[in-house]
């Protein structure tokens, strides 16, 4: 405030002092009213920034939950980990298996013949040419540029065949020892062609007559009965015989069964449920301690009332207590999987009831916590596999089908039809996808059944047999599809497709025989039938690939599995939200930039500001109130200092006059 150095001199009173205190009693009680309210908002902004934590932390832990992967954890155990151990993924049906391992996969050994003095002697220069027993013809060239037994190892090992090349010292000499790897498929022919010195040591060819490298151990494959079924393999790791199952044989014990046990792994879900449990719990601590009102000490929480946390709490509450799944399913509700309401609102957990949830029926846990099952707006495709964690909601599809190759025979009357074979050529020959099958015959006497559509379905399947039992056909395609058709108007054809899908099976029909063509209808000589369509579309807006009729989803969706009828359409695949989601959304939307709690702290922060422009305010209204008293008080000052002055006059006069009398 502002200092007025005179101000009082002329009245003897203090009057800085004087104003001072008027301003600041003024102005005292409204700047505590500012400070009290400042310092509730701070503190509200303080429990807001708790509140955030809070719930950031509390989504923290039931994220594993809100996977559909977190439901598909197998553990898979071998009875006998010396004889075998194994691996599973999500794929893979939990079970007990039988597996019964008679022999192990191992490697052929090939080494030297003579031994060598030193690592660094040449021997020879230029090419050892590999190939291996499960494709002669394709072979690899090694170029030797050191001829040195040490040379040839690092070249042999460089090329990266399949070849392992170790040198050994027995203590006199130096030996190179060759290993394939594991299976007969692998067995080695090493051939040599010198530029330089001598590569003919390294020759073993068996079909040639010439084997200079000597075979310390023979390939074998591995053979394991899994389930009683033989399966032999090159590799000791096995992951075609159980679907989503690694075998990794250990070692052979022949006539003897050991068990392989995959089973569903329930422990991590249970973990996470506790953790959700005590998360959920320490959530509502912190808007306890926030918005709590004791009656016997009158204290309060500083958020007590605050829509912002009545509305999280309730919205809570309210998605936790919302079905997910049919009514009818068994279980449906967190408390029918052991998560129960306590009387004080806190969670509690049953893990007795979850266990028993999730070995009777995982797939109904499932659903109800994180989601997950699809349907397809277009009921005739089937949804063969579905894309892990991608969330609820609605995805699009837009599907051109694939369609078969396919050839039809003539439009004929019912009358004109005559089934029986016996007696007339019926040869013809089928090209599909560029292989062409033999002739054949499917004669006979189709009319003995009496009725027109069973003996014309009896010949469509004659057709079909011969077609697919030719090996030319058999070896190279799917084979054929044949029917007896009709048409709106009660014509009757025969019609024939390829069995795979797409462009790539071209169909071409050769009737030879004229009975073909006045018994059943078809055209003597060849015609192509009409090329079929290759499958194209999208899932999710992304390029979706195509094998025969199934549509499988890229990138995001790369898990989705449609299996078409042929037909084209736009349609969607509808995901379900599990309740565990669908928090994991609630939460989000809180904890977003311009979510519950943001909005709230932005208003607290407004709050702040306007106090302190109300303070700014009060201020200026001070140092106005300072002006105009000191102004009054200056002229009340100049005021009294003049009757002081006229008093002195006075006084000095009445002095003066008493003196006068005096004398």
């Amino acid at each position: 405030m502002a200092s007025v150095s005179s101000l009082g001199v002329g009245s003897g009173i203090d009057v800085r002092g004087l104003v001072d205190s008027l301003v600041s009693a003024e102005g005292a009680g409204k700047a505590t009213r500012l400070d009290i309210k400042e310092a509730e908002i701070q503190a509200k902004l303080s429990a807001m920034s708790a509140l955030k934590s809070a719930l950031s932390d509390f989504k923290g832990t039931f994220s594993a939950l809100k996977l559909t992967s977190s439901f598909n954890s197998l553990t898979t155990s071998s009875s006998d980990s010396s004889i075998f151990t194994a691996t599973s993924t999500s794929s893979a049906t939990a079970g007990s298996y039988d597996i019964e391992v008679n022999a192990i996969a191992t490697a052929q050994k090939l080494q030297t013949a003579a031994g060598y003095a030193t690592k660094t002697e040449s021997i020879g220069e230029g090419t050892l040419t590999f190939s291996f027993a499960s494709d002669p013809a394709d072979t690899t060239e090694v170029e030797i540029t050191d001829g040195s037994l040490q040379g040839i190892k690092d070249a042999i090992n460089s090329a990266n065949i399949g070849v392992s090349a170790n040198i050994v010292y027995d203590g006199a000499n130096y030996q190179m020892v060759l290993t394939s790897q594991t299976g007969t498929e692998n067995d080695l022919t090493i051939t040599a062609t010198s530029t330089s010195g001598d590569l003919s040591p390294f020759i073993y060819d068996v079909a040639g007559g010439t084997t200079n490298l000597n075979q310390t151990q023979a390939s074998t494959d591995a053979l394991v009965d899994v389930e009683g079924v033989a399966i032999t393999s090159s590799s000791n790791t096995i992951s075609t015989a159980i679907e989503g199952v690694t075998l990794s044989l250990v070692e052979a014990d022949i006539g003897t069964t050991h068990t392989l046990s995959v089973s569903r792994d329930t422990s991590s879900v249970e973990e996470a449920v506790q953790g959700f449990v005590d998360g959920y719990n320490a959530l509502m601590e912190t808007l306890n301690q926030a918005s709590f009102y004791n009656a016997d000490t009158e204290s309060a929480g500083i958020l007590i009332g605050d829509a912002t946390v009545r509305g999280i709490v309730r919205q809570v509450r309210s998605v936790l207590n919302s079905p997910t799944v049919s009514s009818t399913a068994t279980y449906n509700s967190l408390a029918s999987i052991g998560i129960l309401t306590a009387r004080d609102g806190s969670l509690e957990y049953d893990p007795t009831k979850l266990s028993t949830a999730l070995s009777s029926k995982p797939d109904e846990v499932r659903e109800l916590l994180a989601g997950g099952n699809a349907t397809a707006s277009d009921s005739s495709v089937t949804i063969q596999g579905i894309t892990e964690n991608t969330g609820a909601g609605s995805i699009p599809v837009e599907l051109t089908a694939p369609t078969r190759s396919t050839y039809s025979s003539n439009l004929t009357a019912s009358g004109a039809f005559n089934f029986d074979l016996s007696v007339v050529s019926s040869l013809m020959q089928v090209t599909i996808g560029g292989n062409t099958s033999a002739n054949f015959s499917f004669a006979g006497d189709y009319s003995t059944s009496g009725d027109f559509v069973t003996s014309g379905n009896e010949v469509a399947a004659a057709i079909q047999a011969a077609i697919n039992a030719d090996a030319t056909i058999s070896a190279n395609t799917n084979g054929a599809l044949v029917s007896f058709e009709t048409d709106n108007v009660g014509n009757y054809y025969f019609d024939i497709k390829s069995s795979d899908y797409g462009s790539a099976t071209p169909i071409v029909v050769n009737a030879k025989g004229a009975g073909l063509n006045t018994n059943l209808g078809f055209t003597v000589g060849a015609f192509a039938g009409t090329t079929g369509v290759d499958g194209a579309g999208t899932i999710g807006g992304l390029a979706a690939t195509f094998e025969e009729n199934v549509m499988t989803g890229t990138g995001l969706y790369s898990g989705f599995v449609l299996a078409t009828n042929g037909e084209s359409s736009n349609f969607s695949i509808n995901v379900t939200s599990g309740q565990m989601a669908s928090l994991d959304s609630l939460i989000t939307s809180f904890l977003d930039d311009d979510g519950l709690i943001d909005a709230k702290t932005d208003g607290l922060n407004a709050s702040i500001k306007d106090i302190s422009n109300q303070r700014v305010d009060l201020e200026r209204r001070l140092q106005k109130l300072e002006t105009r008293l000191i102004s009054q008080f200056s002229a009340m000052d100049a005021t009294v200092a003049q009757l002081n002055s006229t008093s002195s006059f006075l006084t000095n006069q009445l002095e003066s006059l008493s003196n006068l009398n005096k004398r």
